[in-house]
């Protein structure tokens, strides 16, 4: 480059002769350290959207995990309920098929009395 510039003659030797050589090398050299910056650059990049994924997912399963937890509590207070209702049901019905029998006995003794009225008056 010297030497294309003209400016070998205050500079002589090889220095000046292979100069162009010299500042093609020096300009590979420093696109070389460019590009390992941006490779550095865009590998801390990737590797902060990595732990942003994953503190994401993980909150993500925490509050999948206390939605689960509140359902499952849920379900649980909701069957007792309906347990519940199912022996407060049951113990009716058994009180109403007891009172259904008392009046069956009831009116079979009526019938019975009505016709022993009936059989004293035609008597």
């Amino acid at each position: 480059m010297i030497h294309i510039l003209g400016w070998a003659r205050h500079i002589p030797g090889a220095l000046g002769y292979y100069s162009l050589t010299f500042g093609f090398l020096l300009e590979m050299v420093f696109l070389s350290f460019a590009i390992g910056d941006q490779v550095r650059i865009l590998k801390r990049k990737k590797e902060n959207a990595r732990k942003q994924i994953i503190k994401q997912m993980q909150v993500n399963a925490d509050l999948k995990d206390s939605i689960n937890r509140d359902l499952e509590i849920k379900v649980q207070e909701r069957t007792q309920e309906v347990q519940q209702q199912s022996r407060e049901l049951q113990q009716k019905n058994i009180t109403i098929e007891q009172q259904n029998e008392e009046l069956l006995s009831k009116n079979t003794l009526l019938e019975h009395q009505a016709e022993d009225l009936a059989d004293e008056h035609l008597t």
